[in-house]
């Protein structure tokens, strides 16, 4: 199995209705991507993160990690919601 974990560092532009619009179009999307075994997100709890939003995908393996990140609807989540608000974005892939 592979974890995909996320974060990102949103710019001044981020308000609190830009996160949730975020938060809600990953959640619907998640609720239909076939490839996800176990998806969390959300915004940071501000006790010590330096990101401000995380999202941790679990998936059987690499055809899973590629049919989630080039799905199309993803594909417009970030170009659309995501990348007009970021400042940097950190990912890693590990197998669990």
């Amino acid at each position: 199995m592979i974890c995909h974990i996320v974060t990102f560092s949103f710019n001044d532009s981020a308000d609190d209705a830009a996160v949730e619009q975020i938060r809600s179009a990953l959640s619907a999307y998640a609720d239909r991507q076939p490839a996800l075994r176990s998806y969390r997100h959300g915004p940071d709890l501000g006790i010590r993160g330096t990101a401000d939003y995380g999202v941790v995908a679990e998936v059987d393996d690499e055809a899973g990690l590629a049919a989630y990140l080039d799905d199309p609807e993803h594909v417009r989540i970030v170009k659309e919601l995501v990348e007009p608000l970021l400042d940097s974005r950190q990912a890693v892939q590990i197998e669990v």
